[in-house]
C-alpha cells in the first residue's frame, strides 16, 4: 500500500492518502480505518477481489483530517479518474468546513492537491 500524508497548512487540514495495491494491504488499511473510526460497507476480505475503480473519503471534523482510500483499478486511466473523483470530495469538504465560497481559493486548493496526489502515481 502506498501511504502519503498531505498537509494543507493554509487551511490547517491534513489528508491521509492511501492507494491499496492488493489484498495483503487489508490489515494496514483496517488500522487506518480504525484511527479514523471509518468502516468499509461490507467485508473487505470477502469483497476485495470485486472492488475495482473505487475509492472512499472519510472526514474527521474534530481533528481536521481526511482519509482517502483508492482501491485497485483496472488500468492507469481508471486510477487517475478515481483519484480525481476522491480529490474533488476532499476539495468540497475542506472548502465547506472552512466556509470558503471563493472560486480562486478553490482553484488554488485543487492545484495544491493535484500536485500532491498525482505526483507519485506511476503507470
Amino acid at each position: 500500500m502506498i501511504e502519503k500524508i498531505i498537509d494543507i497548512p493554509i487551511y490547517d487540514w491534513n489528508i491521509t492518502f492511501l492507494i491499496v495495491e492488493d489484498k495483503k494491504d487489508i490489515p494496514d488499511l483496517n488500522k487506518w480505518y480504525n484511527l479514523f473510526q471509518a468502516r468499509y460497507m461490507g467485508d473487505l476480505n470477502k469483497e476485495f477481489d470485486n472492488i475495482k475503480n473505487a475509492g472512499q473519503t472519510f472526514i474527521d471534523r474534530t481533528a481536521q483530517k481526511i482519509l482517502v482510500t483508492i482501491f485497485p483499478c483496472t488500468n492507469f486511466a481508471e486510477k487517475l479518474v478515481t483519484i480525481g473523483h476522491e480529490k474533488r470530495h476532499v476539495e468540497d469538504l475542506i472548502l465547506e468546513e472552512c466556509g470558503i465560497n471563493d472560486k480562486e481559493a478553490a482553484a488554488y486548493l485543487s492545484g495544491y492537491l493535484s500536485q500532491h496526489m498525482f505526483y507519485f502515481i506511476k503507470e
